[in-house]
């Protein structure tokens, strides 16, 4: 691989072991934007028993990824059509392109939506201090 292919894998992907940056899915080529819900559709079932309800909707927002052995992928979507609530999936897809759900969480989609791996929300600057705002 020349160094610039090399350069452009790490654009892509991040080194290996380390996440990449989160990436918003606005602007994506189509098809890796159905890559990335293909990944969801895989794991939609465990990720609702999970969060212990079904999705009506499943939209892919942010990732990021980290290259393991295999791949694993930090996906932020709307798990809902009022696109009241996000979840963050982790999903880790082998060398053989075995596709499983690591981790999940829910989170109300009322807070600055910017993660940044291990998948710390950040905290909207209003409720920082006023522990009376949810």
């Amino acid at each position: 691989m020349s160094q610039e292919q090399d350069s452009d894998q790490k654009k892509i992907h991040g080194s290996s072991g380390c996440w990449s940056e989160m990436k918003s899915v606005e602007g994506l080529p189509r098809e890796e934007v159905t890559m990335l819900q293909g990944l969801h559709d895989k794991v939609r079932e465990a990720a609702q028993e999970k969060a212990g309800k079904p999705f009506t909707a499943l939209e892919p927002l942010q990732f990021a990824t980290q290259i393991v052995a295999g791949t694993k992928y930090c996906i932020l979507a709307y798990i809902d059509d009022k696109k009241e609530y996000v979840g963050v999936f982790i999903i880790y897809m082998n060398l053989t392109g075995d596709v499983s759900l690591t981790s999940f969480e829910e989170h109300k989609a009322n807070f600055d939506i910017r993660f940044t791996p291990p998948l710390i929300p950040s905290t909207p600057p209003e409720t920082k201090n006023n522990p009376d705002k949810k």
